[in-house]
């Protein structure tokens, strides 16, 4: 059934060992015929014969390839190697970690589900969700006594020895690294999966010992694609070219601010330093770019012409913006084209050499910069002014939303760069940042790397709060590795960004609250990012300009 121009609604899939989709190369090996024993052959409803029994059932861990894309021929294996995994999975693999279920839990799985000789649930005994050792037992066939017995030649009616448990949980172990290569390696702190009351708040008196209601569950994570979308709905007249951009008077950001609101209200100064704190890291963003691209020698100091957008579908605790103007309202902010902006900015006695926008996130308008571009070259500012915008690295409307002509124009004006932020270090840091589900802090790489192939002069940052530290370093090990997975120097062109509890974001924070825990240990995190570089980048690749270091 289809509604509108919405998707159909599908009814949902019946998953069995039996099913079959042979048009689509996906069988089923299952003899029909199962006696004496359960048997493999070939495919029960078309006949073709693609797996060599004898050779999986060697169970020889040294041809586990060939073992794996046997099982890939099967429906169901296929199914669970491609299924997304559940919420409710996901938090609980956070919560062990992979050390827990490499050393204990995934040994301690098989053994429950299908280490007797018989199970009184046979065939049904291990779950299709809520958990991910679950997933992987019936992707390598290791879910029922059944199923080994015709995969793995591992005969029913008595109990798994050792050597027999050891082999399928190597193959349970394969499987999560290939599907979960970035499950965090401790156990993490997860948020739970909050529930409400589908009828709304209860009324029941307070001290009232009545059971609570029925109730349904919400996952407590960001559902990002559905606020990114949702967003960008509200902050963005296509027809109009106009964009929902903060107005900072009179609002709790503008109490923060060192020098008053200008461009009536809609822009603020910001000052960025490169030395802000001698305990850390020196920051040359956008210094040294801004400066190459004006000509300028870079100082120390760098003053910009901020504009912002009125919305963001993350919600970084440490995020110097109040949180009621970054949910795409009208209330502290107005509709505006890219070129009044411009003259906003350029009526200012003593304006900045460079426009900074930011956010919110940009990237939920991102017509926001081709618009901003097109309004300098009009009035002969390119290349004269010096355009930055920043990103979270969320979502792909660079690519999915701007037209070819739009992403030219970004990668060809003269005097632009842009930042991408990383959000942690780790999935477990990430997730604790933003409140988004820890799986899109792989997004954020992939979306570096097409930026990259852009050809645009990009840049990254990163923030290091953590709400636990132990593991620090080998989990920064990792992370340094998969930003030279993108480019060899792109940890030369990443800046680690320090967070300070201050202005609105001391605000957010109670009396003990364990976010001050993750401020201390981002010292940690710095210590650990200072000796990978040094490990990496020689001392002349290190004190070179950031500007100079080409991806």
């Amino acid at each position: 059934m289809t509604v509108g121009n919405t998707a159909p609604v599908l009814k949902p899939l019946k998953l069995s060992c039996t099913t079959s989709d042979c048009g689509n190369a996906l069988h089923c090996f299952l003899q029909k015929t199962q006696k004496p024993r359960p048997q493999g052959g070939p495919c029960r409803s078309c006949g073709d014969d693609l797996v060599d029994f004898p050779r999986v059932q060697a169970r020889d861990f040294g041809d586990v390839e060939h073992t794996f894309e046997a099982l890939g021929h099967e429906w169901i294996r296929h199914e669970f190697w491609h299924r997304p995994f559940d919420l409710r999975a996901m938090n609980h693999a956070r919560r062990k970690g992979m050390r827990v279920i490499r050393e204990e839990y995934a040994a301690k799985q098989i053994r429950q589900a299908v280490g007797k000789a018989r199970h009184p649930r046979e065939g049904r005994q291990t779950a299709y969700e809520g958990n991910v050792v679950s997933y992987a037992q019936h992707a390598v066939a290791g879910c029922c006594r059944r199923c080994i017995e015709y995969w793995h030649g591992i005969p029913m009616g008595s109990s798994l020895t050792d050597e027999q448990v050891e082999f399928l949980k190597r193959l349970v172990l394969l499987y999560l690294e290939r599907r979960l290569p970035n499950l965090n390696e401790e156990p993490m702190k997860v948020p739970s999966i909050r529930k409400a009351n589908p009828k709304g708040p209860s009324t029941r008196k307070a001290g009232s010992r009545k059971p609570a209601p029925a109730r349904q569950v919400m996952a407590d994570w960001l559902d990002t694609d559905k606020v990114s979308a949702s967003y960008r709905a509200k902050s963005v007249r296509l027809d109009e070219g106009k964009l929902l951009i903060s107005n900072f008077l009179g609002t709790g950001q503008a109490e923060d601010l060192t020098k008053p609101p200008n461009c009536k209200g809609f822009g603020r100064i910001r000052h960025f330093r490169r030395d802000a704190d001698p305990s850390w890291v020196p920051n040359p963003l956008p210094i040294d770019p801004a400066s190459r691209a004006l000509g300028l020698d870079p100082s120390g100091l760098l003053h910009a012409q901020v504009f912002q957008n009125a919305a963001c579908n993350w919600r970084c605790w440490y995020c110097f913006v109040p949180f009621n103007m970054l949910d795409a309202s009208d209330e502290r902010a107005a509709w505006v084209t890219a070129g009044e902006l411009v003259d906003l900015y350029l009526a200012e006695d003593e304006r900045p050499p460079m426009i900074d926008l930011t956010g919110g996130q940009p990237e939920l308008v991102p017509e926001w910069v081709p618009w901003t571009m097109r309004a300098l070259r009009e009035r002969g500012m390119e290349g004269k002014v010096f355009l930055w915008s920043d990103d979270n690295l969320s979502v792909d409307y660079f690519w999915s939303v701007l037209s070819d002509a739009d992403r030219e124009l970004v990668a060809t004006f003269k005097g632009y760069g842009r930042v991408g932020c990383f959000k942690g270090f780790d999935p477990a840091s990430f997730a604790f940042n933003t409140r988004a589900a820890p799986e899109l802090f792989d997004r954020q790489f992939e979306l570096m790397r097409r930026y990259i192939g852009t050809g645009i002069d990009v840049y990254a940052y990163t923030t290091f709060t953590a709400l636990v530290s132990d593991g620090i370093e080998d989990a920064m090990k990792r992370f340094v590795d998969r930003l030279q997975a993108l480019h060899p120097n792109l940890p030369l062109r990443t800046v680690p960004l320090k967070i300070g509890a201050f202005g609105v974001v001391k605000k957010r924070l109670a009396v003990n609250d364990e976010r001050y825990a993750a401020l201390e240990h981002q010292k940690r995190a710095i210590d650990a990012w200072r000796l990978q570089l040094e490990a990496r980048f020689s001392a002349s690749d290190r004190a070179r300009s950031i500007v100079d270091v080409p991806v």
